[in-house]
């Protein structure tokens, strides 16, 4: 047995014993919920009561419900979002800001890269770009989450080394979450103000090593992702998301950044860190026109309501531990929008479902997929099959490869049970079963034989019926759900929401946005299910593999435990996760 095995076999062992405390909370799924307010009856977003009901009673007074009027600009893939935050950084002056929260970063990223500019690709590196900044008056502030499922002793020399070439308190290891230890700040947002005005981004992507890619996915035979920083991992193609949002949206998400910051409960090493003023004030004073690099490409207005994780489990007293009592300045019990707006918006589903995440795995919200499908034509599932190799240059031995079946085996054995044994109990005859559809992506012409092969899907993405989708950085994992902070965006418009599809499929089908395939969901899903059916496209049929014997099923509850942290309350809060909310799918 690997060490690897054997450290995730302890780890397994001591997480069990959290999972047994956590078994009544599981348990809570079943309670019988409040009636939907007659108001949200029309509408994918949740009502004033609704947000309040996830917040166990705390109104969320700090967001708007839902901001009308906003901007949202689709980023896919790093070459269209990082060059897009090197020309936010470089039109910020004096006065202005620039935050960001984030799960992972590297300061070396080029941001901008052009083989054969060596000048220029110096230019555009993120901590280069940065210092620019900060020398012409720019405020800059990073929270970068901390923990051992997260970043780690990685994460520390980041910040030191930002912190050295930029001033103390840039940039922040933060580890106040629902489970300091195993838990993560998961959320990726940016928020800039220039010359008064401001732009937001949110969605799955960091800005660190392997996350760069061209909507080719050509790995590492890229001209553009050879110049980038690698790491142990990260050496396949990569697919990402990010939305740049002007608006009241792009507001609530720099009210929660400012919240996180501010929290009475300083982050560790940290006891002095400096009070950020309130958005009023940062937003007041100012009468600029609009600068020319925030004009938005594509000028439709939406309606958004930003949704957030916020563990009830990190409100709470810990026992000899400084990280307890969080969140009390804006979330004192906890939020759990994110799961209220996934369970409310699956039961309005009746044409299609799509959803997209790298994990896929997390058996309380695929149930309500596997419930509303019963309703709908049909249901696309993208997500990876988690194969994975550690990269290592050693001493005499040169560069070595080392497979981590063990984490391949746990993943897809928690995908078969969320997934496919759970559709099979749903329904025995198996005609639930022929409503969902499970794809992985590889690159073309390529067997997915290795790790090399696949294009890694790290969007978290849910469409529905071409009205509805729910983006941003939380997955359909368990810490996602209940524990990690996370901030997606719910937007409900069937032309805004149309065209999102429009584009996303045709990355993954090899088309343009505009082909006549993709104009209804009928026809993609036909289109969908050739290529996959060819065997050669990106688009692949994948089924995870849940005959992995009871070892590795020991194995795979162990790791589960270890990077799925459980963030609800116990007993004495068992109003602290709404469940499935009673919400009744569509007929």
């Amino acid at each position: 047995m690997t060490l690897l095995s054997q450290l995730l076999l302890v780890s397994g062992f001591v997480k069990g014993l959290y999972a047994i405390r956590t078994a009544v909370e599981r348990e809570l799924l079943g309670l019988e919920a409040e009636p939907v307010p007659a108001e949200a009856e029309d509408s994918y977003y949740l009502s004033p009561e609704e947000i309040t009901r996830s917040r166990f009673g705390a109104t969320r007074d700090d967001l708007h419900v839902v901001s009308d009027g906003n901007t949202i600009q689709y980023l896919p893939n790093g070459d269209k979002f990082m060059p897009r935050i090197y020309e936010i950084i470089s039109a910020a002056k004096e006065h202005d800001f620039i935050f960001l929260a984030c799960w992972e970063l590297n300061e070396e990223m080029i941001l901008d890269p052009r083989p054969g500019d060596a000048a220029h690709n110096e230019k555009t590196k993120l901590i280069n770009a940065f210092d620019a900044a900060r020398l012409r008056g720019v405020e800059i502030k990073i929270l970068y989450t901390w923990g051992l499922a997260s970043g780690g002793s990685y994460a520390e020399g980041v910040c030191e080394r930002v912190n050295k070439r930029l001033g103390a308190n840039i940039c922040i290891l933060d580890n106040r979450h629902g489970h300091a230890s195993t838990g993560s700040s998961h959320m990726k947002v940016w928020a800039a103000r220039l010359q008064g005005h401001l732009v937001a981004f949110s969605g799955s992507m960091d800005t660190s090593s392997g996350r760069f890619d061209t909507a080719d996915h050509c790995g590492l035979e890229d001209p553009k992702v050879c110049l980038e920083p690698t790491d142990a991992v990260h050496r396949y193609a990569w697919h990402g998301s990010m939305y740049e949002i002007q608006g009241g949206a792009a507001e609530d998400i720099l009210t929660t950044f400012v919240a996180r910051w501010n929290d009475p409960v300083k982050p560790q090493g940290h006891k002095n860190l400096p009070i950020l003023p309130s958005v009023q004030e940062m937003l007041s004073g100012w009468e600029t026109d609009l600068p020319e690099v925030l004009l938005p490409k594509d000028p439709e207005q939406v309606s958004v309501q930003v949704v957030r994780t916020v563990s009830c489990s990190g409100t709470t007293e810990k026992w000899l531990s400084p990280i307890s009592n969080l969140f009390q300045n804006f979330a004192p019990s906890g939020e759990y929008t994110v799961a209220a707006s996934w369970y409310k918006s699956l039961s309005k589903a009746k044409k299609y479902i799509f959803v997209a995440d790298q994990f896929m795995h997390f058996d309380e919200a695929l149930a309500a997929v596997i419930e509303a499908a019963a309703h709908v034509d049909f249901v696309i599932i993208l997500t990876d099959k988690a194969q994975q190799y550690l990269y290592f240059d050693l001493p005499l031995l040169g560069k070595q490869q080392i497979d981590t079946k063990v984490w391949e085996t746990a993943i897809q054995y928690h995908q078969w049970q969320a997934i496919v044994e759970a559709a099979a109990k749903k329904d025995p005859t198996g005609e639930l079963g022929k409503k969902l559809h499970m794809f992985s992506l590889m690159r073309e012409d390529k067997d997915g034989s290795n790790a090399e092969d696949q294009i890694y899907d790290h969007e978290k993405t849910l469409l529905i019926d071409d009205e509805f989708a729910l983006v941003g950085s939380a997955g359909v994992e368990r810490a996602s759900f209940t524990n990690d902070n996370e901030v997606s965006i719910a937007v409900e418009s069937k032309t805004w929401v149309q065209k999102l599809r429009k584009k996303i499929f045709a990355e993954f089908l090899l088309l343009d946005p505009s082909d006549p395939v993709l104009e209804s969901p009928d026809s993609a899903f036909g289109e969908w299910m050739r290529q996959a059916d060819l065997g050669t496209e990106r688009v692949r049929h994948y089924n995870p593999n849940g005959d992995v014997g009871l070892v590795n099923q020991w194995l795979s509850d162990g790791i589960y435990n270890f990077v799925e942290p459980d963030g609800r309350c116990g007993k004495d809060h068992e109003d602290q996760w709404p469940g499935t909310w009673g919400y009744e799918t569509s007929e």
